[in-house]
C-alpha cells in the first residue's frame, strides 16, 4: 500500500492521488504481538476472535464493534480509535471529514519534510525523540529510505531517549535532541534557559533555529492528535 501522506510524516494529498507517488509509502504493518501498545491492558472483556477486521489495509485483528477497540493475539488492548476512519487506508483515512483542514495540514508537512534545510540527522533526532514523548506509533515506526547513507541507522534511532550519555551523536545533535525535548515537556522553562539559548546559538543560526522550531511545532501537535485519537497507529512507513 503506498501512500503520500500522513498529517505527521508526509504530505498529504488525497489517497487515490497518492498511491505511487515516490515520496512515501506505507510498508508491512508491524505484527502486533511486537508493538509496545500491545502490553496495554484494559478496554472491554476478551473479544472471541471470530471476526477479523483489516489494520491498516492488511492484518486481520479481533475487533469490538461497540468500543471500537482492537485486541492483539493475547487479547490486550491494541487501539482504540476515538474517530471513524471513513475508508480502508488507516494511514490517512481519518482525516477525510476535514479535507479543507486535512489540506492545510498537509501543506505545512509538506513544507518541513520538503524544504527543511537543517540536516537529517538533525531532524531525526527532533523528530524521535518527540515521538517517543508523543507515544506515537507511527512516528516511532517512520524511516528515511536513504537513512543509512547518511548515518540514521537503527543504532541511531535507540538511543534516541539516551541522547545525553550516548557517544555517537555531535554536540549539535545533542542540543536538538534537548530542544525537541523540552518543547514537548516543559516549554516555558526552555523559553528562560538562558544557559541553553547560549549553547543553541552556538551551533545553530537563527533560520537553523526557527527551522527545528516549525519541525517541531508539526511533530508535536500532529504526532499528538493521533495518538489522542488513537488514529493511524498500525503502519510503518518510508520516506
Amino acid at each position: 500500500m503506498d501512500n503520500r501522506g500522513t498529517c505527521a510524516q508526509l504530505p498529504l494529498t488525497q489517497h487515490a492521488a497518492s498511491r505511487h507517488s515516490g515520496l512515501g509509502r506505507c510498508v508491512e504493518p508491524l505484527e502486533l504481538c511486537e508493538r509496545k501498545e500491545g502490553e496495554r491492558k484494559g478496554g472491554p472483556a476478551p473479544f472471541d476472535g471470530k471476526t477479523p477486521t483489516p489494520v491498516g489495509g492488511k492484518t486481520p485483528t479481533p475487533f469490538d464493534e461497540k468500543t471500537s477497540t482492537r485486541f492483539d493475539k493475547n487479547c490486550n488492548v491494541f487501539y482504540m480509535p476515538r474517530i471513524e476512519a471513513l475508508g480502508d487506508d488507516d494511514l490517512i483515512s481519518w482525516l477525510t471529514p476535514r479535507p479543507e483542514l486535512a489540506a492545510g495540514l498537509g501543506a505545512l508537512s509538506g513544507a518541513v519534510y520538503q524544504h527543511s534545510a537543517l540536516p537529517l540527522r538533525v531532524r531525526e533526532i527532533a523528530r524521535m525523540r518527540i515521538a517517543e514523548d508523543n507515544e506515537c506509533e507511527v512516528c516511532r515506526n517512520t524511516r528515511h529510505g536513504e537513512g543509512e547513507a547518511e548515518g540514521v541507522d537503527e543504532e541511531f534511532y535507540r538511543h534516541v531517549v539516551d541522547w545525553r550519555d550516548w557517544p555517537g551523536y555531535s554536540e549539535r545533535e545533542r542540543i536538538a535532541a534537548e530542544f525537541a525535548e523540552r518543547i514537548a515537556t516543559d516549554h516555558r522553562a526552555l523559553r528562560e534557559d538562558e544557559d541553553y539559548w547560549s549553547r543553541c546559538k552556538a551551533h545553530f543560526d537563527d533560520a537553523e533555529i526557527l527551522d527545528l522550531g516549525i519541525c517541531c511545532a508539526l511533530w508535536l501537535g500532529s504526532g499528538r492528535l493521533m495518538r489522542v485519537l488513537d488514529v493511524a497507529q498500525a503502519c510503518r512507513v518510508v520516506l
